[in-house]
């Protein structure tokens, strides 16, 4: 199963987010482990980056760290004009929710897990929340 997590997904494991982290982790475990394919787009990747330099500011290698460690245990996914232009397409109410579901779809994944269900309502692809993949997985 080919799995898009999104950026707060990543986040939640990277940034040790408390309430968010033990689900995190069995997903990435998941992963490690061969049962699913985790990816993520490319474009999340600095983000993801980004947000560990904001909040660990004390710590100069945990951005690079943090890219290391997606490129070596994800699948990394291009976004291209194409894929952009579907998204602008789709008018949904976040561009970048429709940014990750149009490359969902351009890059056949089964399955998209987030935190931001709402901005989802419309994906062709399906969406779960963390908590609930999990125990999805789990079966």
């Amino acid at each position: 199963m080919k799995v898009l997590l999104d950026v707060n997904v990543l986040a939640d494991l990277f940034l040790k987010r408390e309430e968010w982290l033990t689900d995190a982790v069995a997903i990435w475990e998941a992963n490690r482990t061969g049962r699913i394919q985790c990816c993520a787009l490319a474009s999340n990747i600095d983000t993801l980056a980004y947000l560990v330099t904001r909040n660990r500011a004390e710590d100069a290698l945990a951005e690079r760290d943090a890219v290391r460690v997606c490129l070596e245990a994800l699948e990394i996914l291009a976004v291209t004009g194409d894929i952009l232009r579907d998204a602008v397409e789709r008018g949904g109410p976040d561009f970048q929710d429709d940014i990750l579901i149009s490359a969902a779809v351009a890059h056949a994944v089964d399955v998209i897990v987030t935190r931001d269900g709402p901005g989802f309502a419309r994906s062709p692809v399906d969406v779960h929340d963390p908590r609930v993949f999990v125990r999805v997985i789990a079966r």
